[in-house]
C-alpha cells in the first residue's frame, strides 16, 4: 500500500510541476529593451507631465526626424524575462524602477524611453534603452 501512495504522490508532484510550467504568465512586451508594464494613472502622479516632457525631449534627441507622435502613455516598467529560458530576471537597483514612456508614432512605429529618478536623485533622468 505504501508504494501505491508514494506513486500517487509522485504523480501529483509531477503534474503540479508540469502545470506550473504550462500556466506561466506570458512575458511583458519589450520595446527598445524596456519590458512594458501597466499604464500609470497620470491623474494620481504629480510628476507625470514632467516625466513625459523629459521623455519627449529625449526621443527628439535620440531619433531626430522621427514621425509625429500620435499617442504617448507612461507605463510602469514590466518584469524583465530571459528570452531564452522564460525565467524572470532579478534586477537590483539603487533607487526605484524607472517608468517607461511609450510613443506611438504616426508612421506606425512604437518606441520607448525610460524615465525616472536613479539612486537618490531628485531630478528625473531619461534612458534610451532598457536593462
Amino acid at each position: 500500500m505504501h508504494r501505491l501512495q508514494l506513486a500517487a504522490c509522485l504523480a501529483l508532484l509531477a503534474l503540479g510541476v508540469l502545470a506550473c510550467g504550462l500556466l506561466r504568465e506570458a512575458p511583458d512586451p519589450v520595446i527598445d529593451g524596456w519590458p512594458i508594464g501597466t499604464e500609470v494613472d497620470c491623474a494620481t502622479r504629480a510628476d507625470c507631465r514632467v516625466l513625459l516632457s523629459l521623455a519627449r525631449d529625449r526621443l527628439d534627441a535620440r531619433d531626430p526626424g522621427h514621425a509625429a507622435v500620435a499617442r504617448v502613455t507612461l507605463r510602469h516598467e514590466g518584469t524583465p524575462v530571459d528570452p531564452a529560458t522564460g525565467d524572470r530576471i532579478l534586477l537590483t537597483r539603487s533607487g526605484g524602477a524607472p517608468d517607461v514612456a511609450v510613443f506611438e508614432l504616426e508612421d506606425g512605429t512604437v518606441t520607448a524611453i525610460g524615465v525616472g529618478y536613479p539612486g537618490i536623485s531628485r531630478e528625473p533622468m531619461a534612458f534610451d534603452t532598457g536593462p
